[in-house]
């Protein structure tokens, strides 16, 4: 994510809060399930879902 958005290291830092009350805890997670259960998963990478995002809101005139 934060080089696709172009920050600096250290930026985005994952984990730093605590997980809230209403906030599931878990392990990395896949499409292998949602896939084996509906036959199908997102065809959108992370990585291309995050250029998009981006370019969806800098097209508003909003920044990141």
């Amino acid at each position: 994510a934060a080089r696709v958005l172009r920050l600096r290291d250290g930026q985005l830092r994952f984990g730093a809060l605590p997980t809230r009350p209403d906030e599931m805890a878990h392990e990395v997670v896949t499409t292998a399930r949602c896939m084996a259960l509906l036959g199908w998963c997102p065809g959108t990478l992370p990585e291309a879902g995050l250029r998009a995002t981006e370019t969806f809101i800098n097209a508003r005139g909003t920044q990141l």
